[in-house]
């Protein structure tokens, strides 16, 4: 018997859901993560620190003593193993809500055409002759808010951290606006075919995109098509060029416009199933549109007559490039290190792509292992999506994450949304000149104003009653900053706490998510 992929998600999730029925499906928990944490517990020193930051989205109350029980040492080998971590039964049954993420192409785009007025189906009349005000689509976007909440939720929750963070690198090298066209309902694939690459060689993720049908629509390839003498129209050069400079060589001075047209005659004919109006979501090489004619990239002859197989040889030559290996090196360093990027680590990663033909698991290895990351002193910033799940860790916060778009997009990082193929930019000064998005968030957050999300403060109210209170604001600012309070600073937020001291939590938590230090990670 063959399952869908809707029914096999199902199934895999059956347990957990049965045992979680009694709650909302956003409710439960893992007792390890107790809000209470945030004031019990070892405080993390830098290095558990700088892991927790950097490797996943920040620590949750608790993280920091469970990875001092574990050792540093283990924890980075586990992380780029994910697939030996259990992952949470409770997050699989959360996921298992979201329709979309097992449906196929064709099951997501009849959800989101289906037209309904009153739960009655729409008349064929009023579909033909286009009557707006009286019928609309019944669940329109449903599947890129699926896909958008499902993202958020797998940050938040997942024991596979560094597995999360190397998805939302790859989705961003790899960028696909899912605004555009069949990418709606298509990037959910997509989606699953980077986290399925993201931590093994780096040629089989970078064939796998150059048949993603979300990739091939995003950038046009799917109407790539050999010269038409009739029309006069050359092969569509669009994905060659985002190939070529965006996803390998980097340099645009390693190339010229005829590699570029090159190129994209050796991927004529790849292309997705169907035509114009939907399509379902099959990768498809139609012979008859390929150009199998001799051709040269980068210096190196491709023979006739290979039909698809030039493509591949492309692929091939690109994985293999020097500059392929910087560039991805370079890419990784400035994301995991920052801005400053050292030029010897540079150097030991593309050492070490070239030694493994692009394995990023022993890339990474060789990354998370370097003095350079382990006490260098350049910061890395928290973008407005690692800014939002951080501190939803950080506080311990419950939350289903469904309201979570409005804010990054108030923010300016929804997942899946950049337009331009380059993905959303790691520059601080990009990201640290508007920050009133990130108050906001921080301020709802912390008040308990954001749907489906809540932080129970009733413990530490019930501490603060019987404890110093600078000596809780002291604590909670070791718990979210990693750092302790100035003087002058704990006055002023002590004095919030006169006359009622509980009332005093909620705006020390948004003030300390609101401060510098929680804008960079550690």
């Amino acid at each position: 018997m063959r399952l869908s992929r809707r029914e096999f998600a199902r199934l895999l999730a059956l347990s957990p859901a049965v045992c979680t029925a009694g709650c909302a499906k956003w409710e439960w928990e893992d007792p390890a993560t107790a809000t209470e944490r945030l004031v019990e517990g070892p405080v993390a020193t830098p290095l558990e620190r700088r892991v927790l930051d950097r490797l996943g989205y920040g620590p949750r109350p608790g993280d920091v003593a469970a990875l001092r029980a574990q050792g540093v040492e283990a924890y980075i080998a586990a992380q780029l193993q994910p697939e030996s971590i259990d992952e949470d039964p409770q997050l699989l049954a959360m996921l298992a809500e979201f329709d979309t993420l097992a449906m196929e192409p064709e099951e997501a785009h009849v959800v989101e055409q289906e037209w309904f007025k009153d739960g009655v189906v729409a008349p064929i009349s009023n579909v033909l002759f286009k009557f707006p005000q009286l019928y609309q689509p019944y669940k329109p976007h449903v599947t890129a808010n699926e896909l958008c909440q499902a993202t958020a939720v797998r940050a938040m929750h997942s024991r596979r951290q560094l597995l999360e963070v190397m998805v939302e690198f790859w989705t961003d090298h790899f960028n696909v606006d899912q605004s555009k066209f069949d990418c709606r309902w298509l990037k959910t694939l997509d989606d699953d075919l980077i986290r399925s690459h993201a931590l093994g060689k780096f040629r089989d993720l970078l064939l796998a995109t150059a048949r993603s049908p979300a990739m091939l629509i995003y950038l046009d390839n799917a109407t790539n098509r050999k010269y038409d003498p009739e029309t006069k129209t050359p092969p569509n050069e669009k994905y060659a060029r985002e190939l070529l400079e965006l996803h390998t060589l980097g340099d645009t001075s390693a190339y010229t416009l005829t590699d570029i047209q090159q190129v994209a005659r050796c991927f004529t004919g790849w292309g997705v199933e169907g035509e114009w109006q939907f399509r379902p979501g099959r990768f498809v090489y139609r012979a008859d549109d390929h150009d199998d004619g001799e051709k040269t990239v980068l210096g190196q002859h491709i023979p006739p007559g290979q039909g698809q197989g030039d493509g591949v040889a492309v692929i091939d030559l690109l994985a293999a490039h020097p500059l392929t290996a910087r560039t991805i090196s370079k890419k990784l360093c400035r994301y995991f290190i920052g801005e400053l990027v050292p030029p010897r680590l540079v150097d030991r990663l593309v050492a070490e792509y070239q030694r493994t033909d692009g394995d990023v698991r022993a890339m990474l290895t060789e990354l998370f292992a370097s003095d350079e990351f382990r006490v260098g002193t350049s910061r890395v910033i928290k973008r407005p999506f690692r800014f939002a799940i951080s501190a939803l860790r950080g506080t311990g916060a419950i939350s289903s994450c469904s309201s979570l778009a409005e804010h990054l997009e108030a923010m300016g990082q929804r997942p899946f949304g950049w337009a331009m193929p380059d993905g959303y930019p790691t520059q601080p000064e990009i990201w640290a000149a508007g920050l009133t998005g990130r108050w906001r968030f921080a301020i709802e957050l912390a008040n308990g104003d954001i749907d489906e999300t809540r932080i129970d403060y009733g413990q530490l109210e019930r501490l603060i009653d019987r404890t110093d209170p600078a000596a809780v604001c002291q604590r909670l600012a070791e718990s979210l900053l990693g750092t302790t309070l100035p003087p002058e600073t704990l006055a002023s937020l002590l004095a919030l706490a006169e006359p009622d001291r509980r009332r005093a939590i909620p705006q020390w938590v948004a003030l300390l998510l609101m401060a510098p230090e929680f804008q960079w990670c550690a």
